[in-house]
C-alpha cells in the first residue's frame, strides 16, 4: 500500500512537473504594431500550449539594427518585408526553413510562393500585403481634387496639416515617384532631387511618425493627410467614415511582409508551430478580418468579409497595381538613401 501511495505520489509529482514545463514553453515574437489580432495570439498560446511574448517595431531598420545587436538569440518569429530580406540573409541573421514542417504553405497563393526576394521560400513565409499610399480627410480635401504627391511637395496645392512616415524606403520612393523617378532610382542626381522636395516638405509637414500615428492624428483632426499603410486607413475608415484613401496617380509603393526564423532563435520548433497556424485558412481570415490587412492566403478568400474583398483601398484594382513598385535590395546604392536619410531627419 506504501509502495502504491509512493508511486502515485511520484507520478502526480512528474505529471505536474510536465505541466509546468509545457506551460513554460514560450514564443519571442518580434512585430509591426497593431499587425495581429490578439485572439489569434490567445488561440495559438490554448492550442499548443506556448507563451506568446510580443516586442514591437516601426520599421525594418529599427528590426534589423535589433537582430544585429544580438536579436537572434531573443528572438523566434520576426516579420521583415521583402526588399530587407535579402540584406538578412547576407548578414547571416537568418535560419533556413523546413518547409516539411509547414504544410500549410500551400494554402498561399501562387503569386506569394517562392517571391523574387526568397526564391523557393527558403527564409521566409508571405503573412500580409499591402500598399503605402495617402490617408485623408474627406471633408478637408477639395471634392474632386487630384490624387497625387504634389499635395505634400508642392506649397500651392498643400491642402493643410500633413505628416510623412517615419520610414525611409517609402518616404524617399515618395519624393522619387512625384520627381518621375524610379521607385527604386540608384541615381545619384536623383536622390539628390529627392533630398530637396523632402526637405521642403518637411519644413512644411507636421514631422514624422508611424503610421498608427498618422492614423490617430487624422482622427484628431491633427492633420489632413498622412502617408499610411492602406490597413491603417481602413481602420481608420471604420472608425469615421470621413476618412479616406488614394494612392497618388503617380504610383507608391506595395509591399510584402514575410514570417522569418532568426538564426539562433531559442524556440524554432514553436516558431514552425506558429506559421504553420498563421497559414490556416480560417484563421489567416480571422486575422485579416481582425487587422483589416490583406491576405496572401487564397484559401481564406471564402472566409474573408465581403466588404473587406471589395474594398480597393485593401485589394486595389488591377490599374492601380501597375503603378505600383516593390521596394527592391539597393545592394551599395543602400548608403546613397542612408546619407539622404541622415540629412533628412537632421535638419
Amino acid at each position: 500500500m506504501k509502495r502504491a501511495w509512493l508511486a502515485l505520489v511520484a507520478l502526480s509529482v512528474t505529471g505536474i512537473g510536465l505541466l509546468a514545463q509545457a506551460q513554460t514553453k514560450s514564443l519571442n515574437l518580434f512585430i509591426w504594431s497593431e499587425y495581429i489580432d490578439q485572439k489569434v495570439i490567445k488561440q495559438f498560446e490554448s492550442k499548443f500550449g506556448v507563451k506568446v511574448n510580443q516586442s514591437l517595431y516601426e520599421s525594418n531598420e529599427d528590426m534589423l539594427a535589433k537582430l544585429q545587436q544580438g536579436g537572434t538569440k531573443q528572438f523566434d518569429i520576426v516579420v521583415p518585408s521583402g526588399y530587407i530580406v535579402p540584406v538578412m540573409v547576407k548578414q547571416n541573421l537568418l535560419k533556413a526553413l523546413e518547409v516539411s514542417k509547414l504544410p500549410n504553405l500551400k494554402n498561399l497563393g501562387a503569386k506569394f510562393k517562392s517571391p523574387s526576394f526568397d526564391v523557393g521560400n527558403q527564409f521566409t513565409v508571405a503573412y500580409f500585403w499591402g500598399t503605402t499610399g495617402v490617408g485623408y480627410r474627406k471633408d478637408k480635401l477639395t471634392k474632386g481634387f487630384t490624387p497625387s504627391w504634389a499635395l505634400f511637395f508642392d506649397k500651392s496645392k498643400q491642402p493643410g496639416n500633413f505628416m510623412f512616415l517615419d520610414d525611409s524606403r517609402p518616404t524617399i520612393g515618395a519624393a522619387l515617384k512625384y520627381l518621375g523617378k524610379s521607385y527604386n532610382s540608384a541615381i545619384t542626381a536623383d536622390l539628390k532631387a529627392a533630398l530637396e522636395v523632402l526637405k521642403d516638405g518637411k519644413a512644411r509637414s507636421v514631422g514624422f511618425g508611424g503610421s498608427p500615428d498618422a492614423k490617430q492624428k487624422l482622427l484628431s483632426g491633427q492633420i489632413v493627410m498622412g502617408m499610411m499603410y492602406n490597413a491603417e486607413a481602413a481602420r481608420a475608415a471604420s472608425e469615421d467614415p470621413r476618412i479616406g484613401y488614394f494612392i497618388p496617380k503617380e504610383g507608391a509603393e506595395i509591399w510584402l511582409d514575410n514570417l522569418a526564423i532568426p538564426k539562433d532563435s531559442p524556440n524554432s520548433e514553436s516558431a514552425y508551430q506558429f506559421i504553420n497556424f498563421l497559414l490556416d485558412a480560417k484563421i489567416a481570415a480571422q486575422n485579416a478580418n481582425s487587422t483589416r490587412n490583406s491576405t496572401p492566403v487564397d484559401a481564406a478568400k471564402p472566409f474573408i468579409t465581403k466588404a473587406d474583398l471589395s474594398n480597393p483601398t485593401l485589394y486595389p484594382s488591377a490599374a492601380t497595381l501597375l503603378t505600383l513598385e516593390y521596394s527592391a535590395d539597393l545592394g551599395s546604392t543602400q548608403r546613397l538613401y542612408d546619407t539622404v536619410w541622415t540629412q533628412l531627419k537632421a535638419r
